[in-house]
């Protein structure tokens, strides 16, 4: 178990409080100390560093700190600051009544990060004389132990095809697992989840998905999986994803980015893209014509055979903001390299600005 650590904060002497804010880090204990004193002087802050030891990469650590109110007058403990946007306060702030206790609770994001990792945390005592500061140094080591692959990649992948993806879990590491979840996706995916274990690793769980029939350069589907470290209950999320490519099999660019245009009385922008084969008939992208009110879309050929123009016309009661619209090749256009299975759409996009 680490030593414990003292903050203690000066108090101007009429106040005749003492605070003691007692905050417990999963059994590596932090205490805070705020002292009434003779002294004349404002609070004075002083820090303690807190080592959560080694956590996943991919990961959102959630930090549950106790604290009691050692006076006999009520007190608000309120998050100031912290020095990284990968830590963040769960709770703004809490008030404790005289001997009250309750929890500061923050979560410590591990993302893209790797090796040692230092950051400070400041929180502001009032309910005193003077408000007083006290700041918090929580290290970690991110790297290990590794549980959950960070992520899959599919290959190029066609509209309405199904894949599977197999993640080993490592249930050695002294960690538990305890479920997962889709946070993010172009759809719902299905989720199998291990019930048998072997030589350290639980049965892999399966992560089904279905391609969109929208073309793209990555699809994601996103997932978060909860740990709990077996020697002191600290609770990890680790992060994984799915990611596929879908190509349209007529133009080189997935998603068609036609640019940037200002509102005016009419509005129209036009771009060249690459196609994939020169022999492709442009008669055959249609746009849905439920679209065409909010922008019209005309493919035509370009200065080469090897590239077709793509202009947008758009009204003027348009919004601002970005704007998608769609192209569709009828079901007898072979996507280059795909077997069709259904029809891809082909994303136009342009942005509007005010």
């Amino acid at each position: 178990m680490a030593n414990k650590s003292i903050l203690t904060a000066t108090i101007c002497p009429s106040s005749r409080l003492v605070l003691y804010l007692v905050a417990a880090l999963l059994k590596m204990g932090l205490d805070l100390q705020a002292i009434a004193s003779s002294q004349t002087n404002v609070a004075l802050a002083v820090s303690t560093t807190v080592n959560i030891g080694s956590v996943p990469p991919s990961a959102k650590v959630t930090l549950d700190i106790p604290v009691t109110n050692r006076t006999d007058t009520p007190i608000r403990v309120v998050f100031d600051s912290a020095d990284c946007g990968c830590v963040n306060s769960l709770v703004s702030g809490i008030i404790l009544a005289g001997g009250e206790s309750g929890s500061l609770s923050l979560s410590l994001a591990t993302e893209g990060r790797q090796g040692s990792l230092s950051r400070y945390v400041k929180y502001r005592i009032f309910g005193l004389d003077n408000p007083a500061t006290v700041e918090v140094n929580i290290k970690a080591t991110v790297g290990d132990p590794v549980v959950l692959p960070v992520g899959k990649k599919f290959g190029p992948s066609s509209p309405g095809e199904r894949k599977t993806a197999r993640f080993r879990i490592t249930t050695d590491s002294g960690l538990d697992f305890s479920g997962i979840r889709q946070i993010r996706g172009p759809n719902l995916a299905r989720i199998t989840r291990p019930d048998s274990e072997l030589h350290g690793t639980l049965a892999p769980v399966i992560i089904e998905v279905v391609m969109p029939n929208t073309s793209s350069d990555e699809i994601e589907w996103a997932f978060e999986a909860d740990f709990q470290r077996q020697a002191d209950g600290l609770k990890i999320t680790t992060l994984t994803s799915v990611t596929a490519v879908i190509p349209n099999g007529v133009f080189t660019e997935n998603t068609l980015y036609l640019g940037t245009l200002r509102k005016s009385a009419k509005l129209s922008i036009e771009r060249e893209f690459t196609l994939v084969n020169g022999n492709i008939a442009l008669s055959s992208l249609k746009q849905p014509s439920w679209e065409t009110e909010m922008g019209s879309v005309v493919v035509s050929p370009g200065d080469k055979s090897s590239r077709a123009k793509v202009r947008v016309e758009i009204p003027a009661k348009i919004s601002s903001g970005i704007h998608t619209y769609t192209l569709t090749p009828k079901n007898n256009v072979q996507r280059a390299g795909e077997q069709a299975r259904e029809s891809v759409q082909i994303p136009v996009r342009v942005l509007i600005l005010p």
